[in-house]
């Protein structure tokens, strides 16, 4: 009876479980083993490899998520130096208007001076 067992299993997938049990699955219908063919011990079994596609997946996630974040950080980075450029662009400009202004009415003033010295 046992290997009949094993001749009709040998097409389904074995999966192993906490508890060490091994459970049949197929998608027509789902089997557990009983529990006087596996005793204690569980019958051998390939382990799945779910677990390191699943790694693997995450590996993948977690370096995009870092190249994500690099890329928005550098960005954000570029942004913030724009805006203090433009900030230290328009400070400049008022700068430059003030000592305009202040060349000018000092130039007035001498012309003032000079038109009183000359009367």
């Amino acid at each position: 009876p046992f290997q009949k067992l094993v001749a009709s299993i040998t097409h389904r997938t074995v999966r192993a479980y906490p508890s060490r049990r091994a459970e049949v699955s197929s998608t027509v219908r789902t089997a557990a083993l009983p529990h006087d063919i596996t005793g204690d011990s569980p019958m051998a079994f390939t382990p799945s490899k779910d677990h390191k596609r699943i790694a693997r997946e995450q590996k993948k996630l977690e370096k995009r998520m870092a190249r994500e974040e690099a890329k928005t950080a550098k960005l954000e980075a570029q942004r913030a130096e724009e805006e203090a450029a433009e900030q230290e662009a328009i400070k400049k400009a008022k700068e430059d208007e003030e000592a305009k202004i202040e060349a000018e009415f000092e130039a007035e003033l001498k012309a003032e001076e000079e038109a009183k010295g000359k009367a």
